[in-house]
């Protein structure tokens, strides 16, 4: 499987990338904010993406209403250690498609993500 992270903080961004890699996943790219992600989808295709919410420029939420809006529907799931339920809400509204919350084991995190993967592939 075939991934994109974006991920402002780089100590975590590398730690998810290594821990991912060897869980047999392809780290395509490994931007730091919704902006750059958007300009690596442009010559990218993964098959899932992963993204963090809270970010500098382009937060997470803007990224996928910007992914969704261009037609892209790479299937999405966002970490974040935002609790709220209008967070969460929010996230559902701009179209990810599942919403983790911070911490997670790295097994659970390499999970969701090929079960995210799968059902996007079998709709």
């Amino acid at each position: 499987m075939r991934l994109i992270i974006v991920e402002n903080d780089p100590v975590s961004r590398r730690a998810m990338a290594q821990v991912l890699k060897r869980d047999g996943m392809q780290v395509l790219a490994q931007p730091s904010d919704g902006a750059e992600a958007l300009e690596a989808m442009e010559r990218l295709s993964p098959d899932v993406i992963l993204t963090d919410c809270d970010m500098p420029h382009v937060d997470g939420i803007e990224f996928v209403q910007r992914l969704r809006a261009a037609g892209d529907q790479t299937p999405v799931v966002m970490l974040s250690g935002q609790t709220e339920p209008a967070q969460i809400a929010q996230a559902t509204a701009a179209g990810v498609n599942r919403y983790l919350i911070k911490p997670v084991t790295a097994e659970t995190l390499a999970s969701v993500l090929r079960q995210t993967w799968r059902s996007a592939a079998a709709a």
